[in-house]
């Protein structure tokens, strides 16, 4: 009995079309690996540097209230880096009336807009971008950057 030969498939009779069946293998392991899942966006787009514009709605310098203690928030700044990481530095003048400068470094994973960043020795904060504004609540306070 004869076996028909209409299978169209690029895996029939390989060893007569070794060439495709190498060329269809190396698309599908090129392929799945260089595609970005369809709500990640390249972080080219949110890529900058955030000034901090407000902390609970007051604009900078601002004086807040943290854990019971007065805190006097002079400056910040926000960078996000295509390559996952970024870093907050803040500028404030804690109750001593000493001016403290502080850098604080943590990679991000993203999902659409919104930022999961893990802080070297420190814990988890979330944050969004939405066009020119990051935004991220830390330590109960509502911080608000712009591009």
């Amino acid at each position: 009995m004869k076996t028909p030969t209409s299978l169209s498939s690029p895996f029939t009779n390989s060893a007569r079309r070794p060439g495709l069946l190498l060329a269809v293998l190396a698309a599908l392991a090129f392929g799945a690996g260089c595609q970005r899942p369809a709500n990640q966006a390249s972080n080219a787009d949110i890529s900058a540097t955030y000034r901090l514009a407000d902390v609970d709605g007051k604009a900078m310098p601002a004086s807040v209230n943290h854990d019971g203690t007065r805190l006097e928030i002079r400056a910040g700044e926000f960078v996000i880096r295509p390559d996952g990481t970024c870093s907050s530095e803040t500028t404030f003048v804690p109750p001593s009336g000493t001016e403290v400068h502080r850098k604080v470094d943590a990679k991000y994973t993203r999902t659409d807009n919104q930022l999961r960043m893990k802080w070297q020795g420190a814990g988890i904060t979330l944050g969004s971008v939405t066009g020119d504004r990051f935004t991220m609540t830390n330590e109960g306070m509502v911080f608000v950057y712009r591009r």
